[in-house]
């Protein structure tokens, strides 16, 4: 009965529907959503593209040539060099223990016997040189140079900028990155919209039963919403917006930390192939140099003992051999990681870690660190974050209005009603000091923290150019000079020693291959520091080109079209 009489009353207060609808519209509003211009990094442009050709340049130094050593050396029987006969005669005799230079059991390597007498002196020349080339151990044949990954011919060698273009569409950390660019607008959206409104039925002085006294009261559909202050949606928004700006320059510094692992890896794949190169011939002239002592060895020129120790190095310049095959077989393994793409088939790359290096200006890469460097651009929108948090803090005591409006029907008189009420809640005892005085301390910490980056960057800076700059000077002077130097020393104990063996031991030619041997090694050692130095610039600089210095956008002149 109660129902009824209810729902008998919806047709009264239809006519109020425009009205009523209306005034939902009105309190509901649709707001633009702004985003706050903020401090963005600037458009990144073609990665490494003037690299290809700076890289796949023709160097200047030319290869060494390759010495050909004669297929025999006569060694003179000779004693120490630099001792005359004379010197001999007056040295005092040297009392010899037995037990003062034997090796401890426990050490590796000692419990091989002593080498055996070779009776050689009455055999004829090719039964000599049979017995010593059996008593000898032979080094192992050096791996092909084919079965390297990457070391097919017939393939397209890979760019620096082919590398980077496909790390671009296949790195999941850039995928990532734009995933959350797309999330870090939802709450700019979020933040700028109105409360919903309240709609609802209400029923007063409803007195149910069947007496005379008995009505439904007064009954009618009501609104309630509250309107908030347009400034406080404002400020809300904007402090969600500069999420979203630190999101994209968290895009920005993904690209460049995908670019500097490519990079990375190229370079270093660059200097491994190249040391590839160098311990393969140096092991290829220790096995020459093994093969000639035990020519001496047969002829009688050199003590049984010392072909042992050239046959050591043998092993150990294949033992750095290994070591530098298998540093390129993970430097491929690196650079397919930061592609994306970990299952990549290796292939040649264009390039030679002789390159020339790009040209780096200190005062051009701090400017470009304090003005586009994404840790300064985040850290400068979160001060900026941190200013427009204090304002909305600062506005937040000031009232919002409540509204509530009521359209109703009186069932015990027949009248429609309406009902309108406005309520300012009194900022009295709560008027968000608290909130304000954190918000305080935040803008103070954000300035602070904007200066600690830029300090850490610039020391950042100042250490990596510093390894650019001596890198760079060691490179030139073991490229142009040390090299040079040795290869010519090794060249003239040669040749000396083939006019003039009297006066030239073996062991000399040994020890000047040595010496160009740690050379080559502290060479690679520098050329890949110099790479890597490089590297870490162009990262602080964010560069999109290593050998493309930033040039400032100029404005176009009066008379341009």
């Amino acid at each position: 009965m109660q129902s009824s009489a209810i729902w008998h009353n919806v047709p009264r207060l239809w006519p109020h529907r425009r009205a009523f609808l209306c005034c939902c519209l009105l309190l509901a509003g649709c707001r633009h959503v702004a985003v706050p211009c903020g401090y963005r990094p600037a458009r990144g442009g073609p990665l490494d593209v003037q690299a290809h050709s700076a890289m796949t340049a023709v160097s200047s130094v030319p290869p060494p040539a390759e010495e050909v050593v004669p297929p025999r050396l006569r060694l003179p029987s000779q004693n120490l060099p630099g001792l005359s006969e004379q010197d001999e005669l007056e040295a005092p005799p040297a009392e010899v223990r037995p037990d003062v230079f034997t090796l401890p059991p426990q050490l590796p390597g000692s419990g091989r016997p002593m080498i055996p007498p070779l009776d050689v002196e009455d055999a004829p020349p090719q039964e000599r040189a049979a017995r010593v080339e059996a008593a000898y151990p032979h080094p192992p044949p050096l791996p092909p140079k084919e079965d390297l990954p990457g070391h097919a011919d017939s393939a397209q060698p890979l760019s620096l900028t082919e590398l980077q273009s496909i790390a671009a569409e296949n790195s999941p950390l850039l995928r990532q990155a734009r995933a959350d660019v797309q999330a870090a607008y939802g709450p700019v959206v979020q933040a700028g919209l109105y409360p919903n409104p309240v709609l609802g039925w209400q029923a007063d002085q409803w007195q149910p039963g069947s007496g005379a006294t008995n009505n439904s009261g007064q009954q009618g559909a009501f609104i309630s919403q509250l309107l908030v202050l347009p400034a406080k949606l404002t400020l809300a928004q904007a402090v969600a917006g500069f999420d979203y700006v630190n999101a994209l320059v968290a895009l920005r510094r993904a690209e460049v930390e995908v670019a500097t692992q490519v990079r990375d890896a190229y370079f270093a794949l660059l200097v491994a192939r190249q040391s590839v190169e160098i311990n393969r011939l140096l092991a290829r002239s220790l096995d020459e140099v093994y093969r000639l002592q035990l020519l001496q060895v047969a002829a009688g020129e050199a003590a049984p003992y010392e072909p042992l120790q050239l046959y050591a190095q043998t092993l150990q310049a294949r033992n750095a051999l290994l070591r530098a095959e298998n540093a390129y077989r993970a430097a491929w393994q690196q650079l397919a990681a930061a592609l994306g793409l970990p299952e990549l088939a290796p292939a040649p790359l264009a390039g030679t870690a002789e390159a020339m290096p790009p040209v780096f200006d200190l005062s051009e890469l701090q400017s470009r660190v304090l003005s586009q460097h994404t840790e300064v651009l985040a850290a400068r929108n979160t001060l900026e974050q941190a200013r427009v948090h204090l304002r909305l803090q600062q506005l937040t005591p000031l009232p919002d209005l409540e509204t509530y409006f009521n359209v109703g029907h009186d069932n015990s008189n027949g009248n429609d009603q309406f009902q309108l009420q406005l309520g300012l809640p009194v900022p009295v005892f709560n008027r968000n000091q608290g909130n304000i005085r954190q918000a305080q301390g935040r803008v103070v910490r954000a300035a602070a923290h904007v200066r600690t980056v830029e300090n850490a960057l610039l020391a950042q800076l100042a250490e990596a150019y510093a390894r650019y700059r001596s890198n760079l000077e060691v490179t030139a002077h073991y490229r142009e000079e040390i090299l040079p130097s040795l290869n010519q020393a090794y060249q003239a104990i040669v040749r000396r020693y083939q006019v003039e063996p009297q006066q030239v031991g073996f062991n000399e030619i040994v020890l000047a291959q040595q010496n160009l041997a740690a050379a080559l090694h502290d060479y690679l050692t520098a050329l890949d520091a110099q790479w890597q130095a490089v590297v870490d610039l162009a990262n602080l600089g964010q560069l999109d080109d290593v050998y493309t210095p930033p040039i400032p956008q100029q404005a176009p002149p009066d008379n341009a079209e």
